[in-house]
This record gives structure tokens, C-alpha cells and sequence, in this order.
């Protein structure tokens, strides 16, 4: 039944249209041609070339020291973004990256007599 209603969406009579439209700017060249795969000599699809992470996870390696250089060095070549402070932290993430990620600052510290 799905199947039956993919169908259609894809086959309507708006759909229809805008493929027309697709297919006019296709070939006066306001679009680019829709690349092909490329394939090896096999027939079979050819992987990324891709050079692994010094830093890879899987397996879980540990660094080698656990200074503060060494972690920030590996966070960002894991593609990570490090903000020492929540102010740091951009607006939009404000409600997945919360004030309690980090750790309380001297005032907070003193406060609630943390050593």
C-alpha cells in the first residue's frame, strides 16, 4: 500500500510538471547533469577513497597523555566543537548543551564549598 502511494505522489500531475520544468533547465544548462556512480572494474561501486583518524574510536585507543592540549587536540580532529564556558555556547544549542555540562566557575565553587 505504501509502495502504491509513493507511487503516485511521484507520478501526479504536479510532480509531472515540475520534472518538465526540471528538464527544460536541465538542458538550457541552468542545472547540471545528474552524475552518474562511478564503478571499478569489477562492475561494483567504487568506496571513498578515506584515510582513517589518527584519533579513530573504534576500537576505543586512549590517548597517550591526558592533558588539556592533547583532549582539545583530539576533540577537534573528531570534529567536534570545545566551548570552555557556556557563554561560549551559540544560541541555537543553548537547549541540548545545558549550564550543567560545565564545571562551576570559582564563584559557584566557593558557594557551595566544592574543593
Amino acid at each position: 500500500r505504501k509502495a502504491m502511494k509513493d507511487w503516485q505522489k511521484k507520478n501526479n500531475k504536479k510532480m509531472q510538471e515540475k520534472r518538465k520544468e526540471w528538464e527544460a533547465k536541465r538542458a538550457k544548462g541552468e542545472y547540471p547533469e545528474p552524475q552518474e556512480r562511478s564503478t571499478d572494474e569489477n562492475g561494483e561501486e567504487e568506496k571513498e577513497k578515506f584515510t582513517p583518524s589518527p584519533y579513530e574510536t573504534i576500537p576505543y585507543v586512549p590517548p597517550e597523555t591526558w592533558d588539556e592540549d592533547a583532549l582539545s587536540e583530539r576533540t577537534t580532529s573528531l570534529g567536534f566543537v570545545e566551548y570552555k564556558n557556556y557563554d561560549e555556547v551559540e544560541y541555537e544549542w543553548h537547549r541540548r548543551v545545558r549550564r550543567s555540562c560545565f564545571p562551576p566557575t570559582e564563584e559557584e565553587a566557593k558557594r557551595f564549598e566544592l574543593h
